[in-house]
């Protein structure tokens, strides 16, 4: 199962990657809206783990709109 992690925190984004990892889940990473919005195109994870108070597009701005990719991805 492949997980993107969306968070502006470096710091939350390692942490979940390695605890994700540790529990065999193939983990992506992305640090804002937009750039979640490209990694799931190209990648087609399976969940988002979705920060909701990001700098330039938020998590309320950018769940519909991964929403819009794929109906199978779990927010």
């Amino acid at each position: 199962m492949k997980v993107l992690v969306v968070d502006d925190q470096e710091l939350n984004r390692k942490l979940l990657q390695h605890m994700l990892k540790y529990e065999g889940y193939d983990v992506v990473l992305a640090d804002n809206g937009r750039e979640a919005i490209e990694t799931c195109k190209q990648e087609h994870p399976d969940l988002v783990l979705l920060d909701v108070i990001m700098p330039e597009m938020d998590g309320y701005e950018t769940a519909p709109l991964l929403k819009e990719l794929s109906t199978d991805v779990y927010l």
